[in-house]
This record gives structure tokens, sequence and C-alpha cells, in this order.
């Protein structure tokens, strides 16, 4: 009972229930289920009346639990400005995916995507950056030819983009590889 307590703990939770106490006014319903409701956190509801009965009580509400446990996109409320970089989730998970649609790229690579997209400036926190993603374990490096080359981990980008991710990857992981073939073999 104490999870129903606590607000943030009820958002993680899945009550399934005895269909037959649905429109009682019991402390349950009128308690912990009252706050459960409160935070949009599903009780799914089966008949267990009869436990000899035929009728399977979970799959009668598989669908239901299936669609309660999958994962729901979050609402985003990343910045979509990345000309500035800082030390925030937004400009992480940028930095994160230019480094997936390139595949194997070096520092001073990623510095001249982001001069090309950005301007000629500074961009002295792209190794703090890229150090924080892979103390995190989202990317990897290995050293090619005196450089050091970025790999992601995941093979799935953390932001949403407008337009087709798939052509960009292609499009950067076809120049690197006709101009740095042995990269990709390593790491």
């Amino acid at each position: 009972m104490g999870a129903f307590a606590h607000q943030a703990l009820r958002k993680k939770l899945i009550v399934i229930n005895d269909s037959q106490f649905r429109e009682g006014q019991s402390f349950i319903n009128t308690g912990p289920l009252a706050a459960m409701a409160e935070v949009k956190s599903p009780t799914l509801w089966y008949p267990m009346s009869n436990i000899r009965s035929k009728v399977d009580g979970i799959g009668a509400v598989f669908f239901e639990l299936k669609e309660a446990l999958s994962v729901k996109p979050r609402k985003s409320t990343l910045k979509t400005d990345f000309s500035e970089l800082n030390t925030d989730k937004s400009s992480l998970y940028f930095i994160h995916d230019l480094v997936l649609f390139a595949g194997a790229i070096s520092y001073k690579e990623l510095v001249q995507i982001l001069v090309t997209l950005f301007g000629d400036k500074r961009y002295d926190l792209l190794h703090r950056l890229l150090g924080i993603l892979r103390a995190a374990g989202l990317i990897t490096n290995y050293m090619v030819e005196k450089n050091w080359i970025y790999r992601t981990v995941g093979r799935t980008p953390f932001l949403s983009y407008a337009s087709d991710t798939n052509a960009l990857m292609s499009t950067f992981r076809s120049t690197l590889i006709k101009s740095y073939p042995g990269r990709f073999s390593l790491g």
C-alpha cells in the first residue's frame, strides 16, 4: 500500500483487480484506486469470481496489460536550437545522433559538421559531451591512424527529426567508407 501513497510511484503501478468490485465503494476503490486514477495510472479489471472457470482471467486483460506495459513516447521538452552546445540532455542527444548518423567519426570531422551547420566558432564543449557520452556507455572510441574515432553503441537516435535520417546516415557513411574504409571494420 505504500506505493499508492507516493505520487511518483503511483505513476509506475498497474493494478489488476477483480471486476466484481469495480462499482463498489470499498476502501480500495475510494482510496488507492482513486489515487491511481488521479495520475492516470491503469487499473485493469477481470473476472476472478469463479477460479475454476475456463475463462483465463489474465487472458481477458492481456491486451490492456500489454498496452499499459508498452513504452509510450514522452512529450519532448528538449530544445531544438543546437547552435550553442550546452551540457544538457538536448546537446548530449544531438551529439550522440550525429555520431550515430556518421557511423564512425573523428573529433575533427564532428567539428567540421558543426561548423557547416552552425558557423565557424569554438566547439570546445564537444570534448566534454563526448566524454559524458562515453562514460555513460552510449558511445565508444578507438584509435585509427592516430585519430580517435567515435561510434555509438546503440543504433537508434535519441531525437526525432523531420527529415529522413536513413538517407542522411547513408550519405555520411558512404562518404566515410570511401575515404576511410578501415574505420568500419574496427571497434
